[in-house]
């Protein structure tokens, strides 16, 4: 053989080196961004997170939602493969409650006033938290775009 026990070890760990010392593509975090629309029109505010699923691993990736748009980075993106995408809703587009929330401040306002202290109860600010979940395959490619389009 003429090789040492340290030639052995340095040209095994240099093969494994070179086998595993990158990350490879399914394991590399991944730059995503996009925008997200309900029926045409951008969110005004909310939350994008992607969960490996069942036989992916990896870490969630969590961003916000501004104007419509997100963006993962290098840093904070998805790997690639299946996920499952879980957008929360903050505040639907135009700043406009949802017809659930809508009917609930109606309904507020024609309740009496708060104890007989002469103060109206404290509003809560209108809100229209909305939640929507599904499947998506992460590509590999290097950067890609995904824009959801939600329906209300």
């Amino acid at each position: 053989m003429g090789r040492s026990r340290n030639e052995q070890v340095v040209a095994i760990l240099s093969t494994a080196v070179l086998f595993f010392g990158g990350c490879s593509p399914s394991t590399a975090r991944r730059p995503l961004y996009g925008r997200v629309e309900i029926d045409g029109q951008a969110i005004t505010h909310g939350s994008i997170s992607l969960l490996p699923a069942k036989g992916n691993s990896g870490p969630a990736a969590n961003t916000t939602i501004i104007d419509g748009e997100y963006a993962f980075t290098n840093e904070n993106g998805p790997h690639s493969g299946p996920h499952r995408v879980i957008i929360d809703v903050d505040t639907l587009p135009g700043n406009q409650p949802s017809e659930e929330m809508k009917a609930s401040q109606d309904l507020k306002s024609v309740q009496p006033p708060a104890a007989r202290s002469g103060r109206s109860a404290p509003r809560e600010p209108p809100t229209a938290k909305r939640h929507w979940e599904f499947e998506y395959v992460v590509p590999r490619d290097d950067p890609s775009q995904k824009d959801f389009d939600l329906e209300q």
